[in-house]
Protein backbone atom coordinates (compact mmCIF):
# COMPACT_ATOMS: atom_id res chain seq x y z
CA UNK A 1 0.00 0.00 0.00
CA UNK A 2 1.35 3.36 -0.85
CA UNK A 3 1.73 6.02 1.77
CA UNK A 4 -1.08 8.06 0.19
CA UNK A 5 -3.65 5.25 0.41
CA UNK A 6 -2.59 3.94 3.79
CA UNK A 7 -5.12 4.37 6.59
CA UNK A 8 -4.23 7.16 8.98
CA UNK A 9 -3.61 5.83 12.44
CA UNK A 10 -1.63 8.69 13.88
CA UNK A 11 1.09 7.75 16.30
CA UNK A 12 -0.91 4.90 17.87
CA UNK A 13 -0.06 1.40 16.71
CA UNK A 14 -3.09 -0.73 15.86
CA UNK A 15 -3.39 -4.47 16.40
CA UNK A 16 -5.22 -6.99 14.19
CA UNK A 17 -8.63 -6.30 15.82
CA UNK A 18 -8.41 -2.59 15.07
CA UNK A 19 -7.87 -1.48 18.65
CA UNK A 20 -4.84 0.45 19.68
CA UNK A 21 -1.95 -1.30 21.34
CA UNK A 22 -2.32 1.17 24.20
CA UNK A 23 -5.85 -0.05 24.92
CA UNK A 24 -4.81 -3.68 24.62
CA UNK A 25 -2.27 -3.17 27.41
CA UNK A 26 -4.71 -1.40 29.74
CA UNK A 27 -6.27 -3.27 32.64
CA UNK A 28 -9.46 -5.22 31.94
CA UNK A 29 -11.78 -2.97 33.94
CA UNK A 30 -11.22 -0.14 31.48
CA UNK A 31 -12.24 -2.36 28.58
CA UNK A 32 -15.44 -3.46 30.36
CA UNK A 33 -17.06 -0.34 31.81
CA UNK A 34 -20.17 -2.25 32.86
CA UNK A 35 -18.09 -4.00 35.53
CA UNK A 36 -17.04 -0.65 36.95
CA UNK A 37 -20.65 0.60 36.81
CA UNK A 38 -21.83 -2.51 38.63
CA UNK A 39 -19.14 -2.05 41.26
CA UNK A 40 -20.15 1.57 41.79
CA UNK A 41 -23.81 0.56 42.19
CA UNK A 42 -22.89 -2.15 44.68
CA UNK A 43 -20.75 0.25 46.72
CA UNK A 44 -23.57 2.82 46.74
CA UNK A 45 -26.11 0.20 47.84
CA UNK A 46 -23.78 -1.01 50.57
CA UNK A 47 -23.24 2.56 51.81
CA UNK A 48 -27.00 3.13 51.73
CA UNK A 49 -27.59 -0.08 53.70
CA UNK A 50 -25.00 0.79 56.33
CA UNK A 51 -26.19 4.38 56.69
CA UNK A 52 -29.84 3.35 56.91
CA UNK A 53 -29.20 0.56 59.39
CA UNK A 54 -26.77 2.24 61.79
CA UNK A 55 -26.91 6.02 61.48
CA UNK A 56 -30.23 7.24 60.09
CA UNK A 57 -33.65 7.38 61.67
CA UNK A 58 -35.59 4.42 60.15
CA UNK A 59 -38.73 6.55 60.05
CA UNK A 60 -37.14 8.83 57.46
CA UNK A 61 -34.38 6.79 55.83
CA UNK A 62 -34.82 3.03 55.32
CA UNK A 63 -32.09 0.64 54.22
CA UNK A 64 -32.56 -1.20 50.92
CA UNK A 65 -33.11 -4.54 52.67
CA UNK A 66 -36.12 -3.11 54.53
CA UNK A 67 -37.48 -1.68 51.27
CA UNK A 68 -37.21 -5.07 49.54
CA UNK A 69 -39.00 -6.81 52.43
CA UNK A 70 -41.79 -4.20 52.41
CA UNK A 71 -42.09 -4.46 48.61
CA UNK A 72 -42.57 -8.23 48.82
CA UNK A 73 -45.24 -7.78 51.50
CA UNK A 74 -47.01 -5.07 49.48
CA UNK A 75 -46.96 -7.08 46.26
CA UNK A 76 -49.43 -9.57 47.73
CA UNK A 77 -51.88 -6.83 48.78
CA UNK A 78 -55.03 -6.94 46.61
CA UNK A 79 -55.63 -3.20 46.97
CA UNK A 80 -52.20 -2.37 45.58
CA UNK A 81 -52.74 -4.55 42.52
CA UNK A 82 -56.14 -2.92 41.91
CA UNK A 83 -54.60 0.57 42.22
CA UNK A 84 -51.82 -0.43 39.85
CA UNK A 85 -54.33 -1.69 37.28
CA UNK A 86 -56.37 1.52 37.58
CA UNK A 87 -53.26 3.67 37.12
CA UNK A 88 -52.16 1.62 34.13
CA UNK A 89 -55.60 2.02 32.56
CA UNK A 90 -55.51 5.80 33.10
CA UNK A 91 -52.04 5.96 31.60
CA UNK A 92 -53.11 3.95 28.55
CA UNK A 93 -56.18 6.16 28.02
CA UNK A 94 -54.12 9.36 28.30
CA UNK A 95 -51.50 8.04 25.88
CA UNK A 96 -54.09 6.85 23.36
CA UNK A 97 -55.86 10.23 23.41
CA UNK A 98 -52.55 12.13 23.15
CA UNK A 99 -51.34 9.94 20.30
CA UNK A 100 -54.56 10.24 18.33
CA UNK A 101 -54.91 13.97 18.87
CA UNK A 102 -51.25 14.70 18.17
CA UNK A 103 -51.19 12.66 14.96
CA UNK A 104 -54.27 14.36 13.56
CA UNK A 105 -53.21 17.87 14.61
CA UNK A 106 -49.61 17.26 13.57
CA UNK A 107 -50.62 16.18 10.06
CA UNK A 108 -52.96 19.16 9.71
CA UNK A 109 -50.37 21.65 10.95
CA UNK A 110 -47.30 20.14 9.30
CA UNK A 111 -48.78 19.55 5.86
CA UNK A 112 -49.34 23.22 5.07
CA UNK A 113 -46.68 25.92 5.35
CA UNK A 114 -49.19 28.62 6.36
CA UNK A 115 -50.71 26.51 9.15
CA UNK A 116 -47.22 25.56 10.28
CA UNK A 117 -46.12 29.19 10.51
CA UNK A 118 -49.36 30.11 12.28
CA UNK A 119 -49.78 27.31 14.79
CA UNK A 120 -46.31 25.90 15.51
CA UNK A 121 -45.06 28.92 17.52
CA UNK A 122 -48.22 28.77 19.62
CA UNK A 123 -47.69 25.07 20.25
CA UNK A 124 -44.11 25.71 21.35
CA UNK A 125 -45.33 28.50 23.61
CA UNK A 126 -47.91 26.21 25.24
CA UNK A 127 -45.29 23.46 25.59
CA UNK A 128 -43.04 25.86 27.51
CA UNK A 129 -45.64 26.26 30.27
CA UNK A 130 -44.67 24.05 33.24
CA UNK A 131 -47.22 21.25 33.46
CA UNK A 132 -47.49 21.39 37.25
CA UNK A 133 -48.95 24.87 37.00
CA UNK A 134 -51.95 23.59 35.03
CA UNK A 135 -52.70 20.61 37.28
CA UNK A 136 -55.00 22.63 39.57
CA UNK A 137 -56.95 23.75 36.50
CA UNK A 138 -57.50 20.15 35.44
CA UNK A 139 -58.70 19.26 38.94
CA UNK A 140 -61.09 22.23 38.93
CA UNK A 141 -62.43 21.38 35.45
CA UNK A 142 -62.66 17.59 35.72
CA UNK A 143 -62.79 16.95 39.47
CA UNK A 144 -60.36 14.90 41.58
CA UNK A 145 -61.12 11.58 39.86
CA UNK A 146 -59.77 9.69 36.89
CA UNK A 147 -60.79 12.31 34.33
CA UNK A 148 -58.39 14.93 35.69
CA UNK A 149 -55.55 12.39 35.76
CA UNK A 150 -56.21 11.35 32.17
CA UNK A 151 -56.41 15.00 31.07
CA UNK A 152 -53.15 15.77 32.85
CA UNK A 153 -51.48 12.77 31.21
CA UNK A 154 -52.90 13.86 27.87
CA UNK A 155 -51.37 17.32 28.29
CA UNK A 156 -48.01 15.74 29.06
CA UNK A 157 -48.07 13.41 26.09
CA UNK A 158 -49.54 15.46 23.29
CA UNK A 159 -46.84 18.10 22.95
CA UNK A 160 -43.77 15.92 22.26
CA UNK A 161 -45.69 13.82 19.74
CA UNK A 162 -47.26 16.86 18.09
CA UNK A 163 -43.92 18.66 17.78
CA UNK A 164 -42.23 15.55 16.37
CA UNK A 165 -44.95 14.88 13.79
CA UNK A 166 -45.12 18.52 12.70
CA UNK A 167 -41.35 18.90 12.46
CA UNK A 168 -41.08 15.58 10.61
CA UNK A 169 -43.58 16.71 8.00
CA UNK A 170 -41.78 20.01 7.54
CA UNK A 171 -38.41 18.32 7.01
Amino acid sequence: MSEVNAPRTGSVAMNERGTSAFLAEMPTHTQRPWLLRLAVLLVLCLAWELWGRFFADPMFFSPPSAIVVASVELSTDKGLLDAFALTLGQLAAAFALALGGALIAGFLIGSNRLSYRTWFPLILLAYAIPQTTVLPLFILMFGPGSASKIAFGFSHGIFPILISVTAGLQN
